[in-house]
């Protein structure tokens, strides 16, 4: 097990690596590993969050950053390849962006 400690923008982007398919086993692990780095009601009130539709169709998210705070998560072998196999992806098609650093840099991709 590792344990990290996700930002709210790091949260939004590991649920963005997240594959969409896979066997039962993999899709069963996602929703619970979804659950667990998800927002709560409470979260959402209290950090501001907001989400909204650009006017080119992309979705975009909003918070209050000094209210935001960070949450220690223990991450399970399967959910940290996730997150590793979708750091290494974007790597590879060269689609990081400068909001991915932290996550590459907390699980060492290169």
């Amino acid at each position: 097990m590792k344990t990290v400690k996700l930002s709210v923008l790091n949260r939004i982007l590991v649920s963005g690596l997240l594959p969409a398919e896979g066997d039962f086993i993999t899709l069963r692990v996602l929703r619970g590993f979804k659950a667990k780095i998800g927002f709560t009601e409470q979260e959402i009130t209290e950090f501001q969050i907001r989400s909204a539709q650009t006017p080119d169709g992309k979705s975009i998210s909003t918070w209050n950053p000094q209210l935001a705070k960070d949450v220690d998560y223990e991450l399970t072998e399967m959910e940290e390849k996730f997150i590793v196999d979708g750091l290494k992806e974007l790597n590879k098609t060269k689609k990081l962006t400068e909001q991915h650093f932290e996550l590459c840099e907390m699980f060492g991709i290169e």
